[in-house]
């Protein structure tokens, strides 16, 4: 499973590269940029991401989850487009959470970047790679 995911993340940074150094609308370009940070996100799975809230790990259905970019793609790829030549740095950003329908909510209200805005709505998110909590509110409430 490992090998896919990096293999297509090899994939999808040469395919920033060359998005790039097309000559094309800046409108297309962001767009295709937009795409490639998705397909990112979801090489493990849309919802077989490493990281997953406390409140996300109890909900099901799928239908009831959201997959939530930590770093918002939009932000993403204004740095692509910045610093062309930093796409593995800028690309390690490209991080997704699991959340619920109302964190995702809530998230996309708050201000702030990355796992700031987690901090400030004080969820608590576990890592499925490490099993271990990367961020942890559980006796805050």
């Amino acid at each position: 499973m490992k090998r896919v995911y990096r293999g297509n993340l090899a994939s999808a940074r040469k395919a920033i590269k060359a998005i790039l150094r097309l000559d094309i609308t800046l409108k297309h370009k962001k767009d295709l940029l937009d795409k490639m940070i998705w397909a990112i996100t979801e090489c493990p799975g849309k919802y077989k991401v490493r990281y997953i809230t406390k409140a996300a790990r109890k909900k099901r259905p799928v239908k009831d989850l959201r997959h939530e970019h930590v770093y918002t793609r939009k932000m993403l790829v204004g740095k692509l487009l910045k610093q062309p030549s930093a796409v593995n740095r800028i690309t390690r950003r490209a991080i997704a959470c699991v959340v619920t329908k109302r964190e995702h909510q809530r998230l996309s209200r708050s201000s702030g970047s990355g796992w700031e805005r987690y901090k400030r709505l004080h969820l608590s998110v576990w890592d499925q790679e490490k099993e271990r909590w990367k961020l942890d509110f559980r006796n805050e409430r």
